[in-house]
């Protein structure tokens, strides 16, 4: 079975989903987190509220946590359907951009090819993406060989259950999210 993937969702992206008009459809199927509490070798050293230490504004004065699938959903229930479509297990092999519109040649499911023409071409594939490549932009950010773990673990907390926990020790680094159910926490580490 196939665990669900939590997605972190700050204001610029509910704003986003705002004009859209699926910004509340998004809020309500996630779980708003409003403070972050770091702890240190287990002593609860500081906490923030996000409004303090970032430029939000209201009324999207948090970060959001959804379920990557159900965020996927929104979008292609909700929007792609008035702009275009998704096109899963697809890969960009090559494109042309010829001015007024652009040739991109796909591999579906690594066995049919098919070619099609757009306005627009998004490819979100990572750092080994084709288009940037193509397009000589360099990837700036950091490949990690860090092995993550994600588990829902139960524990007693008598801090919020609105708030981040941020754990560092001598043996690692952890996070905890609230997760909606009592005393339910997603908890995601470095190994």
């Amino acid at each position: 079975v196939a665990e669900p993937r939590p997605v972190l969702i700050h204001k610029h992206t509910l704003q986003i989903y705002e004009r859209l008009g699926i910004s509340q459809e998004a809020i309500t199927s996630g779980h708003i987190y409003h403070k972050m509490g770091l702890y240190i070798n287990g002593k609860r050293t500081n906490d923030f509220s996000f409004s303090e230490i970032l430029p939000f504004d209201e009324p999207f004065d948090f970060i959001l946590s959804i379920n990557k699938d159900d965020n996927d959903n929104l979008l292609n229930l909700r929007c792609l359907g008035k702009y275009g479509k998704t096109l899963w297990h697809t890969k960009v092999v090559g494109f042309h951009d010829n001015g007024d519109e652009i040739i991109a040649t796909l591999k579906i499911d690594n066995d049919k090819t098919e070619t099609i023409t757009c306005n627009y071409l998004l490819a979100a594939d990572g750092a080994k993406s084709k288009v940037r490549d193509s397009l000589g932009i360099s990837f700036s950010g950091d490949m990690s060989d860090d092995i993550f773990i994600m588990a829902e673990v139960e524990l007693k907390n008598k801090d919020s259950e609105r708030e981040i926990m941020s754990c560092f020790s001598d043996h690692g680094y952890i996070s905890l999210f609230p997760i909606g159910k009592h005393n339910h926490y997603r908890a995601v580490g470095i190994l």
